[in-house]
């Protein structure tokens, strides 16, 4: 697994801002994928969704360590990954909007 994810972690920046986003996008997805900040946040965040299965990504946030908006960013990178899926919908306990819920797939492991 840890190859795997070493290998998909790996990111071109120009995949992480579409064409159409603002520079300022654009500068930022440099910017995370320079010096292993993204693996780290997507490491940060598998090792979440291990440790609190069930979670929105509003609720995590509140979890010490995640940063704001970076579980909205990086679950959906992992559920592409085939690392974590969907677990359901329910309303978040931090607003109330009905919000997707994750778990890690089994047999995935940091």
């Amino acid at each position: 697994m840890t190859e795997l994810f070493d290998k998909w972690s790996q990111n071109d920046p120009k995949k992480l801002a579409r064409k159409t986003d603002p520079g300022t996008s654009h500068i930022a997805a440099v910017n995370v994928s320079q010096g292993g900040k993204l693996s780290a946040q997507r490491r940060a965040m598998l090792k979440c969704v291990i440790e609190n299965p069930d979670l929105t990504a509003a609720e995590m946030e509140l979890l010490d360590g995640v940063g704001r908006g970076v579980p909205s960013r990086r679950l959906i990178e992992l559920v592409r990954a085939g690392l974590i899926e969907v677990s359901g919908k329910r309303p978040s306990k931090t607003n109330g909007n009905v919000m997707q819920t994750y778990r890690v797939v089994k047999g995935v492991t940091i």
